[in-house]
């Protein structure tokens, strides 16, 4: 199989047009505006540690072999102009002191075996691309409601038995849901009705799942299921009033 950890995130000319027809792009993610008054952190090679108190850090925040069991100490931290790199936590259960971050260019969330739950990410909004994989006690992805459009989402090798979250997701470039040997239920992302590309690929006990992509209508470039022995396109698209799926 492809490595989808290759997956484009360049978005098409289509959509972006479709992501402003809808309004998405009103709201396109970047990091909030710089506040005259914030604590601004330059991250360079800090320990997270270090930035505790900090409101927004400029470049790229990794968390990454650590002890930790929670990020408290990040409580106050509401932008990351970079990339939040949250790696190898072998102790770490939750999030806990993301609750203020509001945006981020990007969030990858890798290789944290004990790791329990995103709640703490619920207030993300902006952001452009989201990668989840090797999480294996993760059981249930929800949350990140406040999401409008992304480039990129990718749920890869994770322990978890349903996704439920991105439910303000509007349109992304490439939506990635493979290799989640215990995934059973796709009952989030209920807005999102445009994708680039969506791939659901080696997720063997994937069921099909009452609203399961209930508001999708546009596919630009390619619709990949395989692997899930349970689900076919048909169970992806079935819902949908006007499929339109581009020539390849």
């Amino acid at each position: 199989m492809t490595d989808l950890t290759t997956c484009k995130t360049l978005l098409s000319f289509s959509t972006l047009l479709f992501a402003c027809f809808t309004g998405a792009c009103a709201s396109s993610p970047r990091p909030e505006a710089a506040s005259a008054t914030a604590i601004r952190c330059e991250a360079g090679e800090k320990s997270y540690m270090a930035l505790a108190g900090c409101e927004e850090v400029v470049g790229d925040l990794h968390i990454e072999n650590s002890g930790a069991t929670d990020l408290t100490e990040l409580g106050g931290l509401r932008v990351v102009e970079g990339t939040l790199f949250i790696s190898g936590n072998a102790e770490l259960e939750s999030l806990h002191g993301l609750e203020r971050l509001h945006s981020a260019r990007e969030v990858v969330i890798v290789n944290n075996p004990n790791l329990q739950d995103l709640n703490a990410l619920n207030n993300l909004e902006h952001v452009e691309r989201v990668s989840i994989a090797h999480n294996n006690r993760l059981q249930v992805i929800s949350g990140m409601d406040r999401i409008e459009y992304l480039q990129t989402l990718m749920i890869m090798h994770n322990g978890v038995t349903r996704v439920s979250g991105f439910n303000g997701l509007v349109s992304a470039g490439d939506v990635a849901v493979a290799e989640n040997a215990k995934l059973i239920y796709m009952n989030g992302m209920k807005q999102l009705s445009f994708v680039e590309n969506l791939t659901l690929e080696h997720n063997p006990r994937l069921a099909p799942t009452p609203g399961m992509f209930s508001s999708l209508n546009y596919v630009a470039e390619n619709l990949s299921v395989s692997g899930c022995p349970g689900v076919s396109e048909g169970d992806v698209l079935s819902k949908t009033t006007s499929i339109e799926t581009a020539s390849r």
